[in-house]
């Protein structure tokens, strides 16, 4: 059986969430004071692995070589029309209720 990635996600999310609830109860068991040393020592590991991790990829991103070159620019186009996300030409942008666009412009 093959799971696709948004399963693999809830999955995660499910293991997740009941290990937190397993670790919740049984800090509850043992005690506050024995909770709090027992999660001072997690913490601690938590953050060298975070360190390890920031470490490896700061190597890997310098490592990489030399970023790619850039695309060559869009052909030129007629004045006017949208290239990208962006509008170029004569346009009257209105906003607000009830207001009408006209285009006065005629080629």
């Amino acid at each position: 059986m093959t799971l696709t990635p948004r399963a693999k996600w809830w999955v995660a999310s499910a293991v997740f969430g009941l290990l937190l609830v397993g670790l919740g109860g049984y800090f509850a068991v043992v005690g506050l004071d024995r909770a709090d040393q027992l999660s001072g020592i997690g913490g601690l590991f938590v953050g060298l692995i975070g360190l390890a991790l920031a470490a490896y990829g700061t190597y890997a991103a310098r490592s990489t070589g030399p970023p790619p070159a850039p695309a060559p620019a869009p052909a030129p186009t007629a004045p006017g029309g949208v290239r990208g996300n962006t509008f170029h030409g004569p346009a009257f942008v209105q906003s607000g209720e009830n207001n009408r666009q006209e285009n006065h412009h005629r080629p």
